[in-house]
């Protein structure tokens, strides 16, 4: 348990600690656990201000308390320790599901129903109904069966233990002739009387007429179905006995407390029969009635967890996707959208039991290369709309559309996988597209399993680009899912979609999109979310892979929408892989509070992480530099141009936190803040390595920072471009007001060092505190600091003299 004690009150952001060590236990992002009053808090750090105070990501919600024991567990760890225990959930979810569908095929009345194991291999058996069946059909029988624990030579022995037969039960006593093996008595107020029935002899059968002419075999049919045969040495068969009765009766013979009892219909034919063993066997049976139930309970024990195949594609699809789906979790969701996700979940749920589903084959979807295709799949979406909502099933097959699909609220659109159902839009339309005149959502939808090519989109009328030409393409959309999705070849952005509220989107791959774009038109990239509907727009955006697009392969852009001032707040970008863009893999261009974390930002043509105006042209201030963003733990390397860039010489952002970022081998700076004659401020830059980038490892080109830190980067090896000039480990060629460069390792540990200084610039210094940094190697000097000193502070530097 960390050291000290915590204060907490309620409705304060604010935590106070008694002999803590904030700054060496915890780092912004980092979880602390608390109880207060017997109730498990979870609170958020947000930063950490100092040993004794830090800042909560929201207000503490519990009530006010002082002295409070507390445990921290950073981040990354809660992240994975949360995915592991809704990894197992969605596990055991998805079992219950598959059992559920099981159990209906299991619990109805078919005489057979086939089976899916998880393997999908199969087996047929009959149902649980099926077998009540059976069993109902023999239950009188088995009442009437007499007891076996009894067996008497003579009536007189019988009488004498006649306390030992129940009333009303039979019992059966040795024959004195040949006629039959045993006599049947029953106790009929405690006298033995004569039922009349036999157990036939051997003499008996021997002696009996054959009833077939010439024949060497006499069978009883019912219902065409043999269940008496006597061959032709008078041996009686039923069926299913391996044995003959005689054969049975005979091993009865050999021992003094073995038996064997028949029961028989009104006409006398046997229809039950109980060997010395206890095993029942009945006509139509393949072996006896224990063995059939052994097989079933074998076969229910061996699969208990099947899903029961049974329905056709479309609706397939769409249980396919509810099973996956679960109680999903994905690293770093706020609540919110969670709760939304799972409504989505239990919305297809509830569609594919009420059957609402619709296979465009139904309308008529038939010619791959069909001129009508869009519009048979808008009836199908309508007719889903008109009943309260559905799902729409695309099938399998490489679709051509003239004219875009128009999604409804309500209704969902999967296909049958990425390799499967593919979109083509020919033309200048996006594939899904929907406008409204007004600022309505498009709620409730789910988009899944399909892939759109844009490779047959064209530019009409001499133009020389159209942002509209794009794989989906609409305004104002509420609780969407985007999953396993492949978007490639489009002419303009791939997933262009505007206004996002509690929609998530994630397993998307996008290619080659903004093909039709020069370098720098709007849009033209991977997924490309416009913003400023509203003051909050939740989205989350994890686990895509983009690659290879015109501009961005993710990007956030304040839209210029009229009299729109709204700042998009809660988006969230987490585990994605953008690679060989041509502007940068991800941009933030007026977001508000980005997350950004753990990412794969590599060998792009131009940045890793981009944050200025965008693609648009600025106009009222927007689009922006994105502000008040966490940038965290992403691998931000080997890029044609800088690891990190910051353009804001014509609009200013803030804010911003750089912090556990690897930022490697990138062609120019690892970090390069450029702000012309604006301020950029509030700015944390925090335990980053920098290292072998082609000039600076961290450069203030321009422009004027306020309250900010650099501390414990590790910044070695820079200047690896020298035929253009190389670079140097820490440049200040901008004004610091209000700041601190503390504790970073500056280093050249090179053979042929190429790093110029460690620490450098011309920019002014105010009321700036150097301390405690490491120089180590350089190929001029430890530093050259040759701007205005004003209240610079230094502390010990081991290696600056």
């Amino acid at each position: 348990m960390p050291a000290g004690t915590i204060d907490l009150t309620n409705g304060s952001n604010k935590v106070s600690g008694s002999g803590t060590s904030f700054s060496a236990e915890l780092k912004a992002g980092d979880f602390m656990y608390v109880n207060v009053g017997g109730a498990p808090y979870t609170i958020v750090a947000s930063a950490v201000v100092s040993d004794i105070e830090i800042t909560l990501t929201e207000a503490f919600t519990g009530p006010s308390s002082t002295g409070l024991s507390w445990n921290s567990v950073p981040a990354l760890l809660q992240m994975a320790i949360t995915q592991k225990v809704i990894n197992d959930f969605a596990q055991v979810a998805r079992g219950r599901i598959l059992d559920f569908e099981n159990w209906q095929g299991i619990y109805s009345d078919e005489p057979s129903v086939t089976v899916t194991r998880p393997d999908r291999t199969q087996f047929t058996g009959p149902s649980w109904g099926h077998i009540a069946k059976v069993v109902g059909a023999v239950e009188d029988p088995l009442k009437n069966l007499v007891p076996l624990s009894r067996q008497y030579m003579t009536v007189a022995s019988a009488q004498a233990d006649i306390a030992n037969i129940p009333e009303g039960s039979a019992t059966y006593v040795r024959s004195q002739d040949d006629n039959s093996l045993a006599d049947e008595y029953i106790n009929n107020g405690g006298t033995l009387v004569a039922t009349g029935r036999k157990m036939p002899s051997q003499y008996s059968i021997d002696g009996r007429v054959y009833l077939s002419d010439g024949s060497d075999l006499t069978k009883v049919t019912a219902a065409g179905k043999t269940v008496l045969m006597q061959d032709e040495l008078g041996r009686l068969y039923l069926a299913g006995m391996e044995s003959s009765v005689q054969e049975v009766l005979d091993r009865t013979d050999e021992t003094n407390n073995s038996s064997v009892h028949l029961n028989r219909d009104s006409a006398g034919n046997v229809v039950l029969l109980q060997d010395e063993n206890g095993q029942l066997y009945a006509p139509g049976l393949n072996g006896s009635v224990q063995d059939a139930f052994a097989r079933i309970h074998r076969k229910i024990n061996n699969n208990r967890s099947p899903y029961l195949n049974v329905m056709p594609d479309s609706m397939e699809a769409v249980w396919q996707r509810v099973d996956e789906f679960g109680h999903l979790y994905l690293p770093g969701m706020p609540s919110g959208l969670q709760t939304q996700l799972n409504r989505n979940t239990e919305r297809l749920r509830e569609l594919a039991n009420n059957r609402q589903v619709y296979d465009a084959r139904d309308f008529g979807l038939r010619s791959e290369q069909g001129d009508r295709n869009e519009y048979i799949i808008n009836g199908a979406i309508n007719a889903a709309a008109r009943n309260g909502g559905g799902v729409v099933y695309i099938p399998p097959g490489n679709w051509g559309l003239l004219n875009y699909i128009t999604p409804r609220p309500g209704v969902s659109i999967i296909g049958a996988g990425t390799g499967a159902t593919i979109l083509r839009p020919r033309g200048s339309y996006a594939a899904i597209q929907r406008l409204p005149d007004d600022d309505s959502y498009l709620s409730d939808c789910v988009f899944q399993d399909f892939a759109i090519d844009g490779s047959e989109q064209i530019l009409i009328g001499g133009t020389t680009y159209d942002s509209r030409i794009k794989g989906f393409y609409f305004f104002f959309f509420k609780r969407c899912f985007f999953n396993r999705l492949l978007i490639q070849n489009t002419g303009a952005t791939g997933l262009g979609v505007d206004y996002a509220y509690d929609s998530v989107m994630t397993n998307i791959t996008t290619e080659n999109c903004g093909r039709l774009a020069p370098a720098g038109q709007a849009g033209a990239s991977g997924i490309g979310i416009g913003t400023g509907g509203s003051l909050d727009e939740p989205l989350y955006i994890g686990g895509t892979f983009n690659r290879n697009n015109r501009n961005f392969g993710i990007f956030g852009e304040w839209a210029r929408r009229e009299n729109s001032k709204n700042h998009s707040r809660y988006s969230i970008y987490v585990n994605n892989v953008c690679t060989g863009n041509g502007m940068a893999g991800i941009g933030d261009c007026g977001l508000d509070g980005l997350v950004c974390i753990g990412n794969d930002l590599t060998n792009n043509a131009g940045y890793g992480f981009l944050q200025d105006t965008g693609t648009m042209d600025v106009v009222d201030g927007r689009p922006a530099p994105g502000s008040r963003g966490i940038l965290m733990a992403n691998n931000i390397s080997r890029n044609g141009k800088s690891g990190i860039g910051y353009e804001g010489s014509v609009v200013a952002g803030s804010g911003y936190h750089y912090k556990d970022n690897i930022i490697n081998d990138n062609a120019e700076f690892g970090i390069e803040i450029t702000a012309g004659s604006l301020e950029y401020n509030d700015v944390w830059i925090f335990g980053n390595e920098m290292a072998r980038n082609g000039r600076d490892g961290l450069r203030l080109a321009s422009g004027t920072m306020k309250n900010v830190d650099i501390e414990h980067n590790r910044i070695f090896n820079n200047g690896q471009d020298t035929p253009n000039g190389g670079g140097s480990g820490l440049v200040i060629n901008g004004n610091i007001t209000g700041g601190s460069i503390t504790s970073n390792k500056l280093r050249d540990n090179q053979d042929t060092r190429t790093q110029d200084y460690g620490l450098c610039g011309n920019g002014n210094l105010v009321d700036v505190d150097i301390d405690g940094n490491h120089y180590v190697g350089f190929k001029t000097a430890a530093e050259n600091l040759t701007g205005t000193k004003t209240n610079v502070t230094y502390g010990r530097n081991p290696g600056k003299e």
